[in-house]
């Protein structure tokens, strides 16, 4: 997808239309166009400390880990949460 794809489905997503209104200003064209979507938001976040630490142990994988980790959290995380935060 390009940039002016995305920009596109973004202002459809927000419902707007051109031209934009008058009392719409950059700051809430922005809040509009770049809202957190709700699924990845609402997400909880890794321990990064234990990320960085834990798979430096003597025989730890990072499949081992994965594992061990999604066991610890509720709700469990997928491999794709993981990819998608920060």
């Amino acid at each position: 997808m390009s940039t002016v794809q995305g920009f596109i489905k973004r202002a459809q997503a927000a419902e707007l239309s051109w031209p934009l209104p008058e009392d719409l200003d950059d700051t809430k064209l922005d809040r509009l166009l770049f809202m957190k979507r709700p699924e990845i938001a609402d997400k909880p976040h890794p321990d990064w400390g234990a990320v960085h630490h834990e798979p430096g142990r003597k025989g730890v994988t990072l499949s081992l880990f994965w594992q061990e980790y999604v066991c610890s959290v509720t709700p469990k995380f997928r491999q794709t949460s993981w990819s998608v935060l920060p």
